[in-house]
């Protein structure tokens, strides 16, 4: 019988014997020729296969072969008490109409190997032979899927112990996801192999990283993990709350150290370009996280960093206030500093500053004031024009540098706004421009000085990273 691409043998419709199986076995053994080191790809009823292992966690990869078997059990085969047993494992291809161990006897897989050799290093070799009609296989779905014209194949255990190990080197998911596909298409010459070779999908490496993630905590009480978590990381973790919300305040001492020094300076140097700026991260779980980040100005470029995070399940006042009062009370943030905390207009936050901390000035994201106006377009059926018209007024308005020009503005404008359009800017942007969004309050720091206009971006910014270490999207 010829071999057919990296078959052992072709068209073998009868079982093996012992003997046969003992004597092609010890032959493998010294002959990497005839073996192959990656698993079959859809072989026919008839094909045989010498499958040698390069490694203990590739042993039973020649089980990823594109099919789906139902095990059947093994047995282990002795002829002699000198002569090593011989294990066979009997598989039959799962039914595609059928439902859990479901199996069809018309195509099978043997699988052969010597077991309790005494040499440490003797090969981890198998003799796979298939026998039957290959045809009855049909390409199906997961069972657990929804979806019913995505069909399921499973990766090796290769691919899954690669994935663990990048995420514990502190790759991303998506990283890992990314330098495994164009690791593989650049190292598997077969392309028939890439759906065993690579992951299946994005979300098969974050459901590994989960899992990895899973089996590092300290228990599965997440409150007491979060205990734990505070006792051995001494000073990251300053508070938690239990009743009636969860609420944790955190952050780095060191850094809250260097904050106060750096705001030292700033009053000092005046025309350094210095700005707190604090927002809400949201979709992050079952809870919010809310960062003050502030820039370092003392580097080139003007790099951010965290001063502290609060989580909290619930945007309420109380928290923000529990948090800023703690935070910026250490800060010591005078109004003679001439530094002002940046926020979208989220009301819990705006009181919170403006109840506890009334000297510092509260500068408005003008960014989400534009989003703001746009959402309320769309939500009264206005058009694209109509987003642009407005959107240019509001941005004008913004771009005031005194109340006369404001003022001024707002009565040529008004005359062309709906009178609904009208009536939502009076009662919810207006006041906001005039004492926390416009250039009438933001052109006197040095952070805005010149076209820069007043934004959240560095929170952001923040933000993005959070949700990008915790695999959100």
């Amino acid at each position: 019988m010829e071999r057919r691409n990296d078959c052992f043998r072709t068209e073998v419709s009868t079982e093996f014997t012992l003997d046969e199986v003992e004597d092609i076995l010890d032959r493998a053994s010294d002959d990497n020729n005839i073996c192959i080191n990656e698993p079959p790809v859809r072989p026919q009823g008839g094909d045989v296969y010498l499958y040698k292992a390069r490694s203990k966690e590739e042993e039973r990869d020649f089980r990823f072969d594109q099919y789906r078997w139902i095990s059947k059990g093994c047995n282990i085969h002795s002829k002699r008490d000198n002569n090593p047993p011989v294990r066979k494992r009997y598989y039959y291809l799962k039914d595609p109409n059928g439902k859990g161990k479901d199996s069809l006897s018309g195509f099978k897989r043997h699988v052969y190997n010597i077991v309790n050799r005494e040499r440490d290093d003797a090969p981890l070799l198998f003799l796979i032979h298939y026998i039957g009609d290959a045809s009855l296989h049909k390409d199906t779905n997961h069972g657990n899927s929804k979806s019913t014209c995505r069909r399921f194949i499973p990766v090796k255990r290769k691919v899954l112990h690669d994935i663990k190990e990048k995420v514990n080197k502190g790759v991303q998911p998506i990283n890992v996801y990314k330098d495994m596909q164009s690791e593989m298409s650049t190292t598997v010459n077969d392309q028939r192999r890439m759906p065993v070779d690579r992951p299946r999908n994005l979300k098969q490496v974050e459901n590994v990283a989960h899992s990895v993630r899973r089996d590092g905590r300290l228990t599965n009480d997440e409150i007491f993990s979060l205990s734990e978590l505070a006792i051995h990381l001494d000073g990251f973790i300053w508070s938690i709350n239990l009743y009636p919300d969860l609420v944790v305040v955190l952050g780095r001492r060191d850094l809250l150290e260097n904050t106060t020094e750096m705001l030292r300076m700033s009053l000092k140097h005046s025309d350094l370009p210095q700005l707190l700026s604090y927002d809400t991260t949201f979709t992050l779980g079952d809870f919010y996280v809310s960062p003050l980040v502030i820039r370092n100005v003392l580097l080139k470029g003007d790099p951010i960093y965290p001063v502290g995070f609060l989580l909290h399940e619930r945007k309420f006042k109380a928290y923000h206030d529990e948090f800023l009062n703690r935070i910026l009370s250490e800060l010591n943030i005078s109004k003679g500093m001439n530094i002002p905390i940046v926020t979208d207009r989220e009301r819990g936050i705006t009181k919170a500053i403006q109840n506890n901390f009334p000297s510092i000035t509260n500068v408005y994201c003008g960014n989400h004031v534009l989003k703001d106006v746009e959402s309320w377009v769309k939500n009264h059926a206005g058009g694209q024009q109509d987003i642009k018209v407005l959107k240019d007024d509001v941005e004008q308005l913004r771009d005031a540098t005194n109340v006369e020009q404001f003022e001024m503005c707002y009565r040529r404008f008004s005359l062309r706004w709906s009178a609904a359009f009208k009536a939502y800017f009076d009662r919810e942007l207006k006041y906001d421009l005039l004492k926390h969004g416009s250039k009438i309050i933001t052109s006197g720091f040095p952070a805005f000085r010149g076209q820069i206009t007043a934004t959240n971006n560095i929170s952001e910014s923040m933000n993005k990273l959070i949700k990008e270490q915790n695999e959100w999207k």
